[in-house]
């Protein structure tokens, strides 16, 4: 080909981390209770004997009911040192449930100050890579408040009542793990999966959801259920080809865009991140399309109208079963994991950094995607803790989803799909990708 491409299209991009927008408003705070010896304090002073033998008699029930000082902090919730809870921001001992995130009293009263005061840091001196930990927290302040941010801090998060059952579990689960890993690693592996998933939605997800009308510019489709086609002429009248192509491109574009943001993807030479993409962009679009399908029917979106494409013709239409029969057969198996956004992107991170005999450095893409493995089975095992074998049963998906792939390139390049003349229904970038 005269043009390559997925040269153009990993030069073009800008693989700078977007900005979290910033928030703005008050944090929360402590209700205001009056001291114990002030007018109007619910705790009456003893002044006689009778007091002393009222007040000993109902002491207990005093201690209990006795509200705080507000110059005095809130104790600490016994929990999160029974299940041994860290900080979500800079690994310490959390102290509760705070902004919608476990973390401690520093990281706490950080952000509160950030978002009361309104305050904008300085930039990052070093671009935005900074570890955070107990030591180093308060050495890049612009760090630590997008770090809370990515962590999931809002100030409208608040929680009442007693803690879930499941989240309980969940906590547990944790425990476990620190009991294997130290807590700087697993600090380190959460914060890559903040930035992961934040990277996910803005360079994918939202690809889906402007089709799947989650955009408000975005006119309504028109839904056409596809029950049956009476041969393949149908096929090709509906462009049902053409019109999943429509989708799939933009996705994988925004899929390299996304491995633009893996934590060292741009370290690797521009050979091995166009091998890499090559090879995974197309395993992160399938993976992105999963919530298109719904027990017996498979969307395609569209700008003015989606079709929809009953089960029922992988049987009844050859041209379909070629195109979709193995990834529906994917779609099938992930969806009996009920995997979370954070886990499915993590998921698709994993397939930006497969191995491949061509790679140049394959070495330290494996170091890499051992680090997001890590990743994703301790986020695994955090929101599923009673599914022992979801991490395992997960990766062997990769190779079904391998199969659905190639199956789909073979297919065009046998013209079952693409019955065009020199194959002119397929985009350049699938033409490339499949060495077409």
């Amino acid at each position: 080909m005269d043009q390559d491409y997925f040269e153009n299209i990993m030069m073009d991009f800008n693989g700078r981390p977007q900005e979290p927008q910033s928030l703005s408003g008050s944090g929360d705070s402590l209700s205001s209770y009056p001291s114990p010896n002030q007018p109007g304090s619910p705790v009456a002073i003893v002044t006689s004997t009778e007091d002393i033998q009222v007040s000993s008699a109902s002491d207990e029930r005093v201690q209990k009911s006795k509200p705080y000082n507000k110059r005095l902090p809130p104790p600490k919730q016994l929990y999160t040192t029974e299940l041994a809870v860290l900080c979500r921001i800079c690994g310490d001992k959390a102290s509760g449930f705070h902004y919608g995130v476990h973390s401690c009293e520093g990281c706490k009263g950080f952000f509160r100050r950030t978002i009361k005061k309104n305050l904008v840091y300085k930039p990052c001196r070093a671009l935005k890579q900074c570890k955070l930990s107990l030591g180093s927290r308060n050495k890049c302040q612009h760090c630590r408040f997008q770090r809370c941010l990515r962590a999931g801090m809002s100030q409208d998060a608040v929680r009442f009542g007693r803690m879930p059952k499941v989240e309980r579990e969940k906590l547990m689960a944790d425990k476990e793990e620190l009991e294997e890993n130290s807590s700087v690693r697993i600090l380190e592996l959460r914060s890559i999966t903040d930035i992961i998933k934040q990277s996910f939605h803005q360079h994918v997800v939202k690809i889906l959801l402007k089709f799947n009308g989650g955009d408000e510019d975005k006119q309504e489709s028109k839904d056409i259920l596809i029950n049956q086609l009476e041969s393949e002429e149908d096929f090709e009248n509906w462009k049902i080809y053409v019109k999943y192509q429509e989708v799939v491109l933009p996705l994988m574009e925004g899929a390299v865009r996304f491995a633009k943001q893996l934590p060292g993807f741009l370290e690797l030479s521009t050979y091995d991140q166009i091998t890499l993409m090559k090879q995974a962009s197309m395993s992160v679009a399938i993976v992105a399309m999963s919530p298109l399908v719904e027990d017996v029917k498979f969307k395609i979106p569209g700008m003015e109208m989606n079709l929809i494409l009953n089960k029922s013709l992988l049987e009844e239409c050859r041209i379909v079963r070629q195109l979709f029969g193995q990834i529906w057969k994917f779609y099938e198996k992930l969806k009996k994991f009920e995997l979370l956004q954070s886990e499915i992107s993590l998921f698709c991170a994993t397939l930006c950094f497969s191995e491949n005999p061509f790679l140049q450095s394959p070495i330290e893409i494996d170091k890499i995607q051992q680090d997001l493995l890590q990743a994703l089975r301790i986020e695994l095992k955090h929101n599923h803790p009673k599914q022992r074998h979801l991490f395992p049963n997960l990766v062997m998906l990769v190779t079904d989803l391998r199969q659905a792939v190639e199956a789909f390139g073979q297919n065009i390049r046998i013209g079952i799909i693409d019955k065009s003349k020199d194959l002119s229904d397929t985009a350049p970038l699938i033409k490339e990708m499949f060495n077409i």
